[in-house]
């Protein structure tokens, strides 16, 4: 019975994988945007209400990784395409005691200034927790480039799940779900959001979840 559980498991995995394109991630979870921001490295679905994305797709090249690793690194700045009613302001993080947490990360798009500046798009970033950013999140970012370099190019797909509770009228993130996948392999994480420090083994969770 257990060797059929993980056999049903793995064919569930297999075919969430194979089935997914980039047109039905659009479909799926890009259909009630606001906003669709299309940048040269990735698209986001950008909520009005909650001021911040809802999910964040990219192609991630492991050609690209560690190749330049730029250290300087940009100041956020408001993302101008968005309604300014709409918009994130650098004002708003002052005093919150959050970070400005990137959904698309920049040390996978380090490779070049311009890829490396629209990372920084405040359109980008939302509230997340110290620990949560610098710790819980960062294994995940470490663990995208680890699978760019092993095959070569992977689909990165972030879904980010708001609270009702607000900070300067930005929905705090709940949590987050990674799913990073190619041909015939998959691997899905949630990040709480929650100031907590988090294994990467603790946070990784079964695509069929999805």
């Amino acid at each position: 019975m257990k060797n059929i559980i993980l056999i049903l498991l793995f064919i569930k995995t297999f075919v969430f994988s194979n089935e997914i394109t980039e047109s039905s991630i659009l479909q799926k979870y890009f259909k009630e945007c606001d906003m669709y921001l299309n940048n040269n490295t990735f698209k986001s679905c950008y909520n009005f209400k909650a001021k911040g994305i809802t999910a964040s797709f990219a192609f991630i090249y492991g050609e690209n990784v560690d190749t330049l690793n730029i250290k300087q690194r940009p100041n956020f700045y408001e993302d101008t395409r968005i309604p300014e009613q709409h918009r994130v302001k650098n004002i708003d993080y002052l005093y919150i005691n959050m970070d400005k947490g990137h959904i698309q990360s920049d040390a996978s798009n380090d490779y070049s200034e311009a890829s490396l500046k629209e990372t920084y798009a405040l359109s980008n970033a939302v509230p997340m927790y110290p620990r949560t950013n610098r710790i819980s999140y960062l294994h995940i970012e470490k663990r995208e480039r680890e699978l760019a370099k092993e095959f070569g190019t992977i689909k990165a797909l972030t879904l980010v799940n708001y609270t009702t509770s607000k900070i300067n009228d930005m929905f705090i993130p709940k949590d987050f779900i990674k799913v990073f996948f190619t041909q015939g392999y998959s691997e899905c994480y949630k990040i709480p959001n929650d100031n907590n420090s988090y294994k990467i083994e603790q946070m990784k969770i079964s695509c069929s979840e999805i």
